[in-house]
């Protein structure tokens, strides 16, 4: 199953990534609670193929659980994305179905994910504004792991995020947090 993945994301990201008209992120996000450490690793790649059309690839991987989709990127204006992508994942029954929605700008976004597979529903909101060049504060929200307020401090010219969120889990009725760094554009 795991070679499978691998085989899957090298046939179908690496094009993507090696395009020079990307914004490719890659980002550790490290999900803290009272009783453990969970480090989780995600991967962005999209691909302009017009003003208004797309592609893209989303991995996301944990100690237990990865998913790879593809899709598809339509951006009706500047300061919107949405995007429909398929995929697989390492549950028993393979499939995963990816949506997001971006809106944002210089100053700003506002970004959801929605997914659904064999593996259950998940969910992932996020927003940041820009309070200064090297700081921005908004709020995050994770499926199974909670939601909270978020501050973020950026390394412009390395371009490198590091944020932190205290998160309250409303289904476990516990507290704590993410530590995450976003290396990319």
């Amino acid at each position: 199953m795991k070679r499978m993945l691998i085989a899957l994301f090298i046939a179908l990201l690496l094009p993507t990534a090696a395009s020079a008209k990307n914004s490719l992120y890659a980002e550790e996000l490290n999900h803290i609670t009272a009783d453990k450490l969970e480090p989780h690793f995600q991967l962005f790649a999209p691909y302009k193929l017009t003003k208004y059309v797309g592609l893209y690839s989303w991995v996301s991987a944990h100690w237990d659980w990865a998913e790879i989709v593809n899709g598809l990127i339509l951006s009706p204006t500047p300061a919107i994305e949405l995007g429909v992508a398929g995929g697989v994942e390492s549950a028993d029954n393979l499939w995963r179905i990816n949506t997001f929605l971006w809106m944002g700008n210089e100053k700003g976004y506002v970004l959801g994910m929605w997914e659904s597979g064999a593996s259950g529903f998940s969910y992932n909101l996020e927003g940041s504004c820009q309070v200064l060049s090297w700081l921005g504060a908004g709020f995050f929200a994770k499926s199974k792991m909670g939601f909270g307020p978020r501050v973020q401090f950026n390394i412009p010219k390395k371009n490198v995020m590091l944020y932190v969120a205290p998160l309250y889990n409303s289904e476990s009725k516990n507290f704590g947090g993410v530590v995450g760094f976003r290396f990319g554009p």
